[in-house]
């Protein structure tokens, strides 16, 4: 390989002949310029005094840009001659574009970028620690905003915010009945009345509660236009109980309660555990009271820390780990199911509607329905139905279906395939991410009952 001296230019030496020559012409002796006649000096003095001054335009051959207003001229000459005629004495620089002043160019030139800089704005410094700093500040706003959003979205879906107590709820929404025609104040005195009943008595007054033989007329229904159903199964009888004036919105878990407990109060065992004896069905603020009874006996810690400690007169709502801390507390076995995730193609829940099948297919000659929780909403099986195909629906009592909605179930012949609608639910409309099933399984001795 042969080498060229970088200071001088001779070639066509090998490694060793220009280690030497360097040390002989460059370093212990003189050296001459390599653009002019200039000798006598050393390689140092060379470089330093006389190239980058008398030559730094041939070694730069594109010239030199001012660095102020970047006006390029073709010699370090010039380039001075020009700093001193036009930007002599100047201390401080304008930002062209917000006028702000700065103390020198450099800073100058990084304010105007930040202008044209999509992480900055004007007069923002573009330092990579201030930029990190402000995105990081504007993500943690960000991040409290939102979670405050979802705060008070969770408290009122819980009834946490500090709202009208359920009663003046209740009373308002009366009076807009009234208003808007579809009671009358006759109805409207009627309906307080029974309400300062069920305060004083802690008894539903049935104001929202269709009685009666409906799965008498399922079974009927059932026998005489099958349609494509190859078996069904029902749970024993139990009442329909609607969200009345004052719960609309939030009282479904307290229906779906009502609903439990009229099937249990027909069996002579949970009509004595639960109600000594009597068949009354407790009114929503009397279920509100065996919740918190409930939490003081230790029950379902965690949910009475969620609901503030506090449910009487509120319009908090409730869910399956109530029910099943209220039941549990009165003595009466249950069994509660978490279906985390869908199982099936389209976000279905094919697992679930199996489980209930086996449920209902079981051998007992009483089967109290099923209390279902999704997010939301919940909802009371009352029974599960095969078709032809094999695929399954759901019967499904709706606390959100009103009293007059449900009257044609009790009229003879009046039960057909469209008012059945109202109960079946399929496998597809079934798509919440998430459910819970509260099963009744029995009662609990003593012992069972301090270990839970």
């Amino acid at each position: 390989m042969q080498y060229t001296c970088d200071i001088c230019g001779q070639d066509g030496m090998t490694e060793i002949e220009m280690r030497s020559h360097v040390l002989i012409e460059h370093v212990e002796g003189q050296i001459s310029c390599p653009f002019c006649d200039l000798e006598g000096t050393t390689a140092e003095e060379m470089e330093a005094h006389h190239v980058n001054t008398a030559h730094l335009d041939a070694l730069s051959p594109q010239g030199l840009c001012c660095p102020v207003c970047a006006q390029c001229v073709p010699t370090a000459v010039e380039l001075d001659a020009h700093l001193n005629a036009e930007h002599c004495g100047e201390e401080e620089q304008c930002c062209p574009v917000c006028g702000m002043e700065c103390s020198d160019a450099t800073s100058l030139q990084f304010h105007v970028e930040g202008h044209f800089s999509a992480g900055h704005t004007p007069g923002t410094s573009v330092d990579d620690d201030v930029l990190a700093a402000e995105l990081y500040e504007e993500e943690k706003r960000a991040r409290r905003e939102k979670e405050a959003q979802e705060f008070a979205q969770l408290q009122e879906q819980f009834g946490m915010t500090d709202g009208q107590s359920f009663r003046l709820q209740a009373d308002r929404a009366l009076e807009r009945a009234v208003f808007s025609g579809e009671l009358t104040l006759r109805d409207m005195y009627s309906q307080k009345e029974d309400r300062l009943n069920e305060a004083s008595s802690g008894v539903d007054s049935g104001h929202s509660c269709t009685k009666g033989c409906i799965l008498e007329k399922l079974h009927l229904f059932y026998k005489e236009s099958p349609g494509n159903v190859v078996g069904f199964w029902l749970a024993s009888p139990t009442d329909h109980y609607a969200a009345g004036m004052g719960d609309k919105g939030w009282g479904c878990g307290y229906r779906n309660l009502q609903m439990l407990l009229s099937c249990l109060a027909r069996n002579p065992m949970y009509l004595q555990v639960l109600f000594n004896g009597r068949c009354v069905i407790p009114s929503l603020l009397k279920i509100q009271r065996l919740i918190e009874a409930a939490w003081q006996k230790g029950f379902d810690r965690e949910g009475a820390e969620q609901l503030g400690g506090c449910l009487v007169d509120t319009s908090k709502w409730i869910g399956a780990t109530e029910i099943v801390a209220t039941l549990s507390a009165l003595k009466v076995k249950c069994q509660l199911l978490d279906f985390h995730a869908p199982t099936g193609p389209g976000s279905t829940h094919p697992r679930l509607f199996e489980w209930v099948l086996s449920y209902y297919k079981r051998d007992s000659d009483f089967k109290p329905p099923l209390y279902l929780q999704h997010q939301g909403h919940s909802r009371t099986i009352i029974g599960i139905e095969e078709l032809k195909d094999g695929s399954l629906r759901l019967l499904i009592f709706d606390p959100s279906c009103n009293r007059r909605q449900m009257q044609p179930f009790l009229t003879d012949g009046c039960v057909t395939p469209q008012l059945m609608r109202m109960l079946r639910r399929p496998l597809n409309s079934l798509k919440a991410k998430q459910y819970q099933i509260v099963a009744v399984t029995g009662t609990l001795n003593n012992n069972e009952w301090q270990v839970s």
